[in-house]
């Protein structure tokens, strides 16, 4: 009996591919992802009040924004 993931058409001997983990690269995308988040929140933060205000953002908005945790969109 083969398991499900044997391919029935491969030849006696033939190398298979072996399948590499993903867990490695998405754990480096998500790193990306709150490192650009937290930057971002830091230059919102940074900004003064008449561009909060040209943008319709109000301090308060930016003060709960900014003390997200950094996992968290």
């Amino acid at each position: 009996m083969r398991a499900s993931g044997d391919n029935v058409l491969a030849l006696p001997g033939a190398r298979q591919r072996q399948r590499r983990p993903r867990w490695p690269l998405r754990l480096l995308h998500w790193a990306l992802r709150c490192i650009d988040r937290s930057g971002s929140r830091q230059r919102l933060a940074e900004l003064g009040e008449r561009e909060l205000r040209d943008m319709g953002i109000s301090r308060y908005d930016v003060l709960m924004e900014v003390r997200k945790p950094f996992w968290r969109e």
